[in-house]
């Protein structure tokens, strides 16, 4: 018997950008073809991951304009905005 072990899979990393304490990354899982955008906010300790598959370029520029598109994301943000 070949007793074969799990293969751990890590995103590729596309691109990648920081702005005022926001760290932004664009990453490509090949296994499943997938391809998402990362957000963390280090001043508010907030981050978020959204699906990029149709547009990832403007989706990694625009994060917070398609986070607001996924009421689970946005009503994330806004929870963490009143803290």
């Amino acid at each position: 018997m070949d007793a074969q072990a799990p293969t751990i899979e890590f995103p590729i990393e596309l691109d990648y950008r920081e702005n005022n304490g926001i760290h932004v990354w664009l990453t490509w899982l090949p296994s499943a073809n997938r391809v998402t955008v990362r957000v963390v906010d280090m001043k508010s300790g907030t981050s978020f991951e959204l699906p990029a598959d149709r547009d990832p370029l403007d989706v990694f520029h625009h994060p917070f304009a398609y986070a607001a598109q996924i009421p689970a994301v946005a009503d994330a943000e806004l929870e963490a905005v009143a803290l």
